[in-house]
């Protein structure tokens, strides 16, 4: 695995919280914990085989086990 750069970093943090702000406009995310816990946890740490915007895409599924 590769660290990441500051860039990618900077990148992913506004790539979240675009998702997330997509989520609370969609209603999706309905209590402050939740959306909090979105903002924080880094989605694309647990799919390192797609790019950032595929991990922070809000309305596509991320496969991460075919077996």
């Amino acid at each position: 695995m590769t660290e990441a750069t500051t860039g990618e970093l900077a990148q992913a943090a506004v790539l979240r919280d675009r998702v997330v702000d997509e989520l609370l406009d969609s209603g999706a995310i309905a209590s402050a914990p939740v959306e909090a816990a979105m903002r924080t946890v880094p989605r694309h740490a647990f799919a390192p085989e797609v790019s950032l915007e595929d991990a922070y895409n809000a309305y596509d599924a991320v496969v991460t086990k075919t077996d």
